[in-house]
Formats: C-alpha cells, structure tokens, sequence
C-alpha cells in the first residue's frame, strides 16, 4: 500500500494516544482492537489507550475457550446477543449496556514501558485500576491474582490480555451499571470447579457494578478519571496522554479483522466438534477438568489402542505465545496414553524461554491429563 512507510511511527516520548469510541464488546473485540494491536506492533501506531462504552450487551469467549462449553449459544440466539471470540485469553465475559472498556496496548520495546510479561502486566494493570477505583469512587476495590478487580469477593473489573511481537494488550471489562443477571445465569456455562475458591456459588452473584456499590449512576467522566489515573499510576505522572483518532492504515486492518475474526471458521476453530472430525471413528474421547489459579484447564483427548490420536486444551487460561498450546497439542499426538509420555512431551513445550503460563503449573497440567486418562477403562 502506498505510503505506508512514511506511516512508521517514531517512538521517543513518554504518551499514550488516547481513543475514546462507543461500540458494542464483540464488535469492538473483533474488529478495532486487533487493527490497534497490529499497528503498534508494525509500529505504524503508538501505544494507545482505549475507552469504550457499550451501547448494548454482547459476549466474548477467549481465544483458547470451546464455545458449547461456556456458553449456551441457543440462549444468546433466541436472546438476540451477539457472541464473538477474541484474540485474547481468558474467559467468557459479559459487556453489559453502558459499562466500559479500557483497553491498553502498549509497545514493551519502550523504554518507559514497565513489564514485558503476562504475569506482571496483570499485577500493574490491575493494581493500578483498583487504586484508581479507591480514589475516584472511594469504593475497597482489590486486585484478586490472577486477572480480576474485586469489592468484597464480588468482581467488578474482569480482564484478559495478549503479549505477542512485544507488544501487552491488557483489555479490562469495568461494570459500571449493573449486569443484567439473567444473561448471566442463563448465557454463561460454569462449571462447579469453577466456582470453589468463590465465596459466590454463581456467575450473578459473583459479579457487581461500580453503580450498585456506589448506590449511584456513574458519569462518563467519572469513567475517563479512573482511566487516566490507571494509566499514571502505571506509567507515571509524567505521562502525555493525546487524544487523537485511529489511522487510515488502522480503519483498513479493521476490514481485514472483520472477515476474519466474524467467519464460522475462527469461532469453532477451537472447538471439540471441529476438532472430533478428523478422528478416526473407533477413538474413544475422555475429558479431564482442571481448576488452576489462572482460570479453568480442560483436556479432550482422543485414544485409539492406547495411543493419542487426537487432543485439545480448553479453557480461560492465558498464555504466551498464543501458538504454545496448539504447540502443546501437536507433540502429544501420536504418543503412549500415558501420563509419562504426556509431561515429558508438554515439558519440551513449557521450557522454551519464550512461553509464558501465567497461573499455570507442571501439576495443573498433570491434574488434568490425569483425569482424562483415569476415564479410558
């Protein structure tokens, strides 16, 4: 494309670019946020910082999660709620009407950039949020590991992230007004492994809303205060923050993000139906469930004579790369359906100085394909 070179954007400065937009969750998630990310990655865009009201409800799943797992989609059709699946990790999340977005995708080459890992950028993004909560609404906000905001156990802020081609996109999901619970109890499938380290014993009540702990409607402006001090909390006082618009080059990447990100073939790529369809028909399949610290892990395996013919990690787990768990299901297959066979091939994985498992551990893993194969006999 002509005149993409003189678009390479060049960094010095401390500054966030500030965007403030109003679309819904998924159409935001699927279509602007990854243009931004992948401008700043080819650095033809500055680290920026995002917020976004949304005008409707609409859901995302994450990029490892199995759409029939965690959603009931015949509820969200008859409902009429969009449903999308994001580039970043984590769970299925709620965008309600008239909550916001902060979504911050910064350049981890910069200097002035604090962290380069998953791990860290929750703990600053999320503590620098729940300090901000305190102080612009004088609401006990706390960061609770690995990627959430809570008042009293109850969360308020839910988020995911990516770090790929050093660049960190922390999205943070602020319920503002309150949720509409029967979406939350009917749209969302959650298992009971999930909910045992809750104080909550379901997905409505585990939520709140800045509005209902406040006993007030919280103003825009209120919204655009907790975001500007989040981000000089993390960055520093000294931070410029320009409010400017997205790039000719982003709106053209919207476009790309569209066809790819609304197809069938990216919302069921990661799915048990998809994946069952290469495997030979006599291959028994066995699931083991896992609650780790970082989200829930489960592992669908196919078997055949003892061997592994087929396998797929789900869940609302994050990691980096994104590739390192398709990298994770490709070295399993063709191995013993033993657990020796299993870890040594997913260590081969999980040392390279390049992954990162944020909340994840050898024996999360272990957990999970043990139970997986306790169900073959």
């Amino acid at each position: 494309m002509a005149g993409k070179k003189e678009m390479r954007w060049k960094v010095a400065e401390k500054k966030l670019r500030f965007l403030r937009m109003r679309e819904n969750y998924a159409e935001f998630s699927t279509k602007i946020s990854p243009a931004v990310e992948r401008a700043v990655e080819e650095r033809r865009a500055p680290s920026t910082v995002i917020l976004d009201v949304f005008p409707k409800e609409s859901i995302t799943i994450g990029y490892f999660e199995d759409p029939e797992k965690c959603l009931d989609l015949d509820f969200c059709r008859e409902a009429g709620i969009e449903v999308a699946r994001r580039r970043n990790t984590g769970g299925a999340i709620l965008g309600g009407k008239d909550s916001a977005f902060m979504v911050l995708s910064v350049d981890t080459r910069e200097d002035w950039v604090p962290t380069n890992t998953l791990q860290k950028g929750f703990e600053l993004g999320l503590t620098s949020m729940a300090k901000a909560i305190r102080e612009v609404f004088g609401i006990d906000a706390l960061w609770r590991p690995l990627n959430d905001v809570e008042v009293e156990g109850r969360k308020v802020v839910a988020s995911s992230a990516r770090l790929e081609n050093d660049v960190l996109t922390l999205r943070c999901v602020v319920n503002v007004a309150p949720p509409e619970r029967r979406i939350l109890e009917r749209a969302l499938r959650v298992p009971p492994e999930k909910m045992r380290d809750k104080r909550a014993k379901s997905p409505s009540e585990r939520v709140t809303s800045l509005e209902e702990e406040l006993g007030r409607e919280v103003r825009e402006e209120e919204i655009m205060d907790l975001v500007e001090r989040t981000v000089r909390e993390i960055f520093g006082e000294d931070l410029l923050l320009q409010e400017l618009e997205m790039t000719p080059l982003e709106r053209e990447y919207v476009g790309e993000f569209e066809k790819m990100f609304c197809s069938r073939d990216w919302f069921w790529g990661r799915s048990q139906r998809e994946r069952a369809r290469g495997v030979p028909r006599g291959a028994k399949c066995v699931e083991g469930l896992h609650k780790a610290q970082a989200g829930l892990l489960r592992t669908t395996l196919w078997v055949e004579a003892g061997r592994i013919v087929e396998v797929l990690i789900t869940g609302d787990f994050h990691a980096k790369p994104l590739s390192v768990i398709e990298r994770m299901e490709r070295v399993l297959v063709g191995r013993e359906a033993k657990i020796d066979a299993i870890l040594d091939g997913l260590r081969g994985v999980m040392g390279s100085p390049e992954v990162e498992l944020p909340g994840m551990a050898e024996e999360d893993f272990l957990s999970s394909f043990s139970k997986a194969l306790a169900s073959i006999h």
